[in-house]
């Protein structure tokens, strides 16, 4: 049996049990001490009809782009760019599918720690097997029926972007819904303890969380595995240092990786009450897959180099994470809850500063392993240790759906997404390169220059363009049903759908501007300067969308991880602190980090699919 009938068998048969296990579970009556039944109905009428409209036009946008990039380009890319969107749909709908059983099921008192524990350990560990198994399908179907190994490493390219643009539409309309519209229509509420809010706000809280912990990032760590298969399958078609097994490595590295997954997490299971920290099963995995590579290294051109840069890639990628970690529950947390003590000004002070900080130790750490990858096997050095931290996506997922269910600190969840993103994109950007006839480029030429300071608007523009897409959605949806007829209406169906399809157009009608920026911006710049500026320009997109996303995602952390400091001790009676204090830098964080950094991630990652389609295409430009 060879390794692409593995893949087939591994990834189908994992699917097979996530259908399986989640109508069993369907069939299971609910447990008592979940989430009011009247609740969850205004909550499920709600997403249902936010999500129907959003994917009808996620369908449509799907379908006519296939017929572009088929009609423009070629029909594999144009295959492979429908089956990434339509595994993405598939995705984000099993997920909220999940979500919703889990509500009906878990329970609210804090008495019941171990019933909720294994309720959060096996919704997770089916939103993980999901993924990572359709993943498996989607790549086996993209070397086995498209046959992309005997036409181009650049036309799976199509398959990343379908995924990326899934996510990002899906990031910024759904991040706009509970941003905006929720803060609308139940403001008074927010961040209010269970027990005191009334039925639409919690309705909301539930409502959010299914779209960002579960739908989000799930669709966001996907998006990240279908670029790193595009960086790995590019540049080892383009290798030039011997014998070319792209498509081999990468099998082994989906295979060996949902196998680490599954054994990370089967132990984080039976050992969890002595690692509540999540990072032991991970390291497991990774000493799993590398454990792995290093023994199939003997049957591989250059293996020891492989294996070698592989744990390079995985170190780095938990290095970036475990300063998220850092930032999010140890001492700038603590140093900025102190500063609450003088009031509002001084908490944003304090945790804007903590934020810039957050950024040099992430930045240093990629820094040195893109050095040394590269310095052993070159670009494609940067594809398989990319790859290699994309395979263990399954594990990072499933324990992060479980820590937001156990009502912990949620914010790490986005630092998992950020960490594998930053890979990503940098992998993108050596494959870039790495494509015929694309060389060394002179950052001293004009052009040059030119396209890195637009490439570093970019990502400062949209963050921009979220933040007030926002406040707009808030306005909109404030205008809905004010007062006493909002909590009249709550039971009445009408009433809702009025609810679910006003905030699907808002949501999708701001993440318009987004997204054409992201699809157009790059063959603008390669058609008018020349491939070797839409290059700056790519650099300097990844460079200030990398940087500005860490600050985001770890200053927005450090604000949550305050105000959390703060309720421990005010549970314990040794805060005086006005929460208000807390609840304004926790609000101007939440925006920061669950509104705009993922959608820099899924941005940076599109334009670098973009620009790597559209290059061999480009000449020397028109200016």
């Amino acid at each position: 049996m060879g390794l692409e009938e593995i893949v087939f068998l591994v990834g189908g048969v994992g699917f097979i049990l996530v259908v399986i296990l989640h109508f069993l579970w369907l069939r299971r009556k609910p447990q008592a001490g979940g989430f009011p039944e009247e609740t969850l109905r205004v909550a499920d009428y709600i997403l249902n009809g936010f999500i129907r409209r959003q994917f009808a036009t996620l369908s449509v946008v799907m379908v006519g782009l296939f017929f572009l990039v088929g009609w423009q380009l070629n029909w594999a890319m144009g295959g492979a760019f429908l089956l990434g969107g339509i595994v993405s749909l598939i995705i984000g709908y099993f997920t909220l599918r999940i979500a919703a059983r889990t509500d009906e099921r878990l329970p609210q008192q804090k008495k019941l720690t171990e019933k909720r524990e294994t309720i959060a350990y096996q919704a997770a560990g089916l939103t993980g097997l999901l993924v990572a198994s359709l993943g498996m399908l989607a790549v086996g179907v993209l070397l086995k029926s498209l046959r992309l190994n005997l036409i181009s490493g650049r036309d799976i390219s199509g398959f990343a972007l379908g995924i990326s643009l899934v996510s990002l539409i899906m990031y910024m309309s759904g991040e706009v819904f509970t941003l905006g519209a929720i803060r609308a229509i139940a403001p008074e509420e927010e961040n209010s303890s269970p027990s005191t809010t009334n039925e639409l706000a919690l309705a909301a809280r539930v409502v959010k969380n299914r779209l960002e912990n579960f739908a989000g990032v799930s669709v966001g760590l996907f998006a990240c595995y279908g670029a790193s298969a595009a960086a790995l399958t590019i540049t080892g078609v383009n290798f030039s240092g011997g014998v070319s097994i792209w498509d081999e490595l990468l099998l082994l590295l989906i295979i060996a990786g949902f196998g680490a997954s599954v054994i990370g997490y089967l132990f984080a299971k039976i050992r969890r009450r002595f690692f509540a920290n999540f990072g032991i099963p991970s390291i497991l995995s990774f000493c799993v897959l590398v454990l792995t590579l290093y023994l199939a290294s003997r049957y591989l051109p250059q293996g020891t180099t492989i294996w070698e840069v592989s744990l390079l890639g995985l170190i780095t990628g938990m290095a970036i994470l475990g300063t998220s970690e850092y930032y999010i529950r140890s001492n700038p947390a603590r140093a900025v809850a102190r500063s609450a003590s003088t009031g509002v000004a001084t908490n944003i002070i304090s945790g804007l500063a903590s934020g810039m900080q957050s950024t040099a130790l992430p930045i240093v750490i990629l820094s040195l392993g893109v050095y040394l990858i590269h310095h052993l096997l070159g670009l494609f050095g940067m594809g398989i240790a990319t790859m290699a931290l994309s395979s263990v996506m399954g594990i990072f997922l499933a324990l992060g759906c479980q820590e937001s269910l156990m009502e912990e600190d949620k914010a790490s969840s986005k630092g998992h997404v950020l960490g594998f993103s930053a890979v990503a994109s940098i992998a993108l950007f050596t494959a870039y390169f790495s494509l015929e006839g694309i060389g060394i480029i002179d950052i001293a030429s004009p052009r040059i220059i030119a396209s890195l300071l637009l490439g570093g608007l970019i990502p400062f523009f949209i963050a921009s363009l979220v933040i007030s897409s926002i406040r707009r959605a808030s306005i909109e949806m404030g205008k809905l049903s004010p007062g006493e007829d909002k909590q009249k209406g709550i039971k009445e169906n009408k009433w809702l759908s009025l609810v679910a399809r006003r905030s699907a157009n808002v949501s999708l009608k701001q993440a318009a501007l987004p997204g054409i920026i992201a699809l157009g911006s790059p063959p603008m710049v390669g058609f008018l300067m020349g491939r070797e500026a839409l290059g700056g320009f790519l650099g300097g997109i990844i460079l200030s969308g990398l940087i500005l996303s860490l600050f985001m995602t770890n200053g927005g952390g450090v604000w949550h991880g305050a105000r959390i400091l703060m309720e421990r001790r005010k549970e314990k009676g040794g805060s005086s602190v006005d929460y208000s204090t807390f609840k304004v830098g926790d609000l101007v964080g939440e925006t920061l980090r669950e509104g705009v950094s993922p959608l820099i991630n899924s941005l940076v990652i599109i334009i670098a699919v973009i620009s790597v389609i559209v290059a061999p295409l480009l000449k020397k430009g028109f200016l």
